[in-house]
């Protein structure tokens, strides 16, 4: 029996660590999963999730130095929508991972958390996405955000 083969797209672009390119990557993910079809909700939240992870790379794996090289890898198949962020930084320790997801997934969320000035960004990824991984690839960090077609 023959194999079977998904269709691949793939895009990949590369920026500088400054808070103002951040625009620029979540534009080209927006820009992208319009290409590809996705529904208008998943694109904002595709744009959304983009833009909290490179601003995390920026101020966490970083720590806000502007000489640093961020990557994002888009691919496309017949099932899902993917974006890789690697970054070269600060790995993210993994009991946040976690704890970010439990913050999103309480049965009683607690709203006077949005109000502070930082800490939601996995969760809200987490939240948006129907997948998310971290894990390393040739010595850098990679996020692995994940939206089914």
């Amino acid at each position: 029996m023959p194999a079977t083969h998904s269709k691949k797209d793939s895009v990949e672009l590369s920026i500088k660590s400054h808070l103002q390119n951040v625009s620029v990557m979540s534009i080209c993910a927006r820009s992208l999963a319009e290409y590809f079809g996705l529904n208008a909700e998943a694109v904002m939240q595709l744009e959304l999730a983009v833009s909290e992870a490179v601003t995390n790379c920026i101020e966490h794996a970083y720590e806000n130095a502007t000489n640093q090289t961020i990557i994002m890898r888009l691919e496309k198949t017949d099932d899902y929508l993917q974006i890789q962020i690697l970054d070269q930084g600060h790995p993210i320790p993994a009991d946040q991972m976690n704890i970010a997801k439990d913050m999103f997934d309480q049965d009683e969320f607690d709203p006077e958390s949005l109000l502070n000035e930082s800490g939601r960004g996995l969760g809200l990824i987490q939240s948006m996405m129907d997948a998310v991984e971290v894990g390393r690839e040739d010595g850098r960090n990679v996020l692995t955000l994940r939206k089914n077609l």
